[in-house]
């Protein structure tokens, strides 16, 4: 898993998974174990998942998952995915575990690294501000207690997909990425073809970087890609709050009708107030990150990750997230599998040369997790 998606932790979630114990965390009772259910009931679709991490006498592990809520209008998951309900906000297509219209459950993971997640039919929804059109439907899942972005199993008309997710086995030398086993509808007992891991996903992926730097118009290539990355928008704090038309403080971290008096508006977002009289701050620093990924993971979690560290970047020095304009991350050409280098640059007028270096020092705590 790429270490460095546990950078997330400083941004907060969405709304539609904050606040509840089936994504990613044990829950209010500290104990993954609680609320166990194999899915809604009267549940469309099976679908088994394949080299999670495996449960055992000691440690046994939990996997969560959540889907939109089931379509009002009736269609085939495995045999006509784009005949779903289309609802026009991912915020409204969720329901929080234990309210009406979840669409999900969590069980205990085999021996052998299995588990099988049942829902309905679920609805799909449109990309961020509708500029990405329909997503296809899909079923984000967790592993209870493990940080970062759900993973998701994709319906789409090639086959079933699975992006994200990857463990090192007992009995492989290197990570094995997460694969959907097979997936059946349950009142017709129709199965799925499963998609390639080489098939390409939703998004563009990431092309690792060589040793040297970018030049401008490659980074702007990478900026695009991530801004055209999904999940990337769908779990993002910022964009969040402006699909509810709201702004983003980044004091507070959290949604806000209006900035602080002491703050100024920046791209919807409450920032540090600007001084155009002093020089710009230029904020550069680079981690060797520890990896245990192979190229489909990095593939599917790199866009992602390097939106969440913007995020993360913005969210500690109160500055947009704009203005970490170079959040480059490339594989280290020795240990692809291991080790990666993560380099990111702040061009600010929003803090002044103390600032700087006490935003550095800071940034420096996370170096052992990123």
């Amino acid at each position: 898993m790429l270490s460095l998606l546990a950078i997330a932790v400083v941004v907060r979630p969405q709304a539609a998974f904050a606040g509840n114990g089936w994504w990613g965390g044990p829950g209010e009772s500290g104990d993954c174990s609680t609320d166990m259910s194999p899915g809604p009931d009267g549940a469309d679709v099976e679908i088994t998942i394949g080299n999670l991490p495996p449960s055992t006498f000691d440690e046994p592990v939990y996997v969560i998952w959540n889907a939109a809520k089931k379509s009002k209008v009736a269609y085939s998951p495995l045999r006509d995915p784009a005949g779903a309900e289309i609802v026009d906000c991912f915020r409204r297509a969720y329901a929080k575990a234990g309210k009406t219209g979840f669409n999900g459950g969590k069980v205990l993971v085999s021996a052998t690294g299995e588990a099988t997640m049942r829902v309905h039919a679920p609805a799909t929804y449109k990309g961020h501000r509708h500029e990405h059109g329909r997503r296809d439907p899909h079923v984000h899942f967790s592993i209870c207690g493990q940080r970062g972005k759900p993973k998701k199993v994709d319906f789409t008309s090639a086959g079933l997909r699975i992006r994200g997710g990857c463990q090192r086995s007992r009995s492989a030398p290197s990570a094995v990425s997460y694969k959907v086993i097979s997936a059946r509808e349950i009142s017709s007992n129709t199965t799925m073809i499963v998609a390639s891991d080489t098939d390409k996903p939703e998004s563009a992926t990431m092309t690792v970087s060589a040793d040297t730097d970018k030049p401008d118009s490659a980074i702007e290539k990478n900026n695009q890609e991530e801004s055209a990355d999904l999940d990337a928008l769908e779990f993002s704090s910022v964009y969040g709050c402006l699909d509810q038309t709201q702004l983003f403080d980044q004091f507070s971290s959290s949604c806000a009708s209006q900035c602080p008096v002491f703050a100024d508006v920046a791209n919807g977002q409450c920032v540090r107030k600007t001084d155009d009289a002093q020089n710009e701050a230029v904020i550069e620093a680079t981690w060797r990150l520890g990896l245990d990924c192979n190229d489909k993971c990095w593939n599917d979690a790199a866009p992602v990750a390097r939106h969440s560290v913007r995020l993360a970047l913005a969210d500690h020095m109160d500055i947009t997230f704009q203005e970490a304009g170079v959040v480059r991350l490339r594989r280290d050409s020795s240990s692809p599998a291991t080790l990666a280098h993560l380099t990111v640059v702040v061009k600010t007028r929003r803090l002044d040369v103390g600032s700087r270096f006490a935003c550095c020092s800071a940034r420096r705590r996370f170096g052992s997790i990123c």
